[in-house]
């Protein structure tokens, strides 16, 4: 699940954003406006029976020289990122606890998604046994 949410916040943001979009691996030669998604921390909880509780911390990096353009960047980036549309089933999720910050030459935008999920069975079905037996 967290490879489509990954992928679904990568199209968002090149969808309003000419610029690269890197996930999960930091490539050299990083350009000005571009970005780099990076999932922090991945918690699931049973809530009960076959819900679970997925917990997604998402820090995307925007390499932007300039901090006023950082920071309204960010602004734009924290509205487009609060609905995010899943890529393969067009389910909406909301992304809570938003905010960003700006350090070392980068402005870092946090955002966390929380999916619940009910677990579906493998289909597999118990299979009938015949089983003989003889006296001798």
């Amino acid at each position: 699940m967290i490879e489509q949410l990954l992928k679904s916040i990568a199209l968002a943001l090149k969808s309003k954003y000419d610029a690269k979009v890197h996930v999960d691996e930091l490539a050299q030669g990083m350009n000005d406006g571009d970005f780099f998604i990076l999932p922090l921390d991945c918690v699931r909880e049973r809530l009960n029976g076959s819900v679970w509780r997925n917990t997604y911390n998402i820090d995307i990096h925007l390499f932007e020289p300039s901090r006023m353009q950082g920071l309204k960047k960010a602004e734009d980036i924290k509205k487009l990122l609060e609905w995010v549309t899943f890529i393969e089933d067009g389910i909406v999720i909301h992304g809570t606890d938003i905010y960003s910050t700006y350090l070392e030459g980068i402005e870092h935008i946090f955002v966390t998604y929380v999916i619940d999920e009910r677990a579906v069975a493998n289909g597999s079905k118990m299979e009938d046994m015949v089983y003989e037996r003889s006296l001798k």
